[in-house]
């Protein structure tokens, strides 16, 4: 199983394959699956204003997160890529996730979305 990185180990990090898993390590069904696909969805489409992530015992709320968005801001990965990948890793490293899409009327208004993961 991939571990969340911190700060320090991303900051060395030349490819984001080497810090996902490779697609014949993903099952085919994983738990929660539907539910992370979407949220990648959302995340990666319309932004997010709100996030509360209940992380396993053994996971780093703090480590999970930037390692999530490193790989959702990666230049070198396909959507798809990132999709399955990121959702892999949140049935890993997450219990349960929720979250509130930004309200596109702020962004109408031109108002400053609040990222969580930065």
């Amino acid at each position: 199983m991939i571990k969340a990185l911190t700060e320090q180990e991303l900051m060395v990090v030349r490819k984001t394959y080497d810090i996902i898993p490779t697609i014949t390590d993903i099952p085919l069904d994983f738990p929660h699956k539907d539910k992370f696909k979407r949220f990648f969805h959302d995340w990666f489409h319309y932004g997010l204003s709100d996030l509360q992530v209940i992380v396993k015992m053994d996971a780093n709320r703090e480590d999970v997160i930037r390692h999530l968005s490193h790989v959702i801001h990666a230049d070198d990965l396909t959507i798809d890529d990132k999709e399955i990948s990121l959702s892999y890793l949140l049935s890993q490293w997450c219990d349960d996730i929720s979250w509130t899409l930004h309200d596109i009327k702020d962004r109408i208004e031109g108002k400053r979305m609040i990222n969580p993961f930065i």
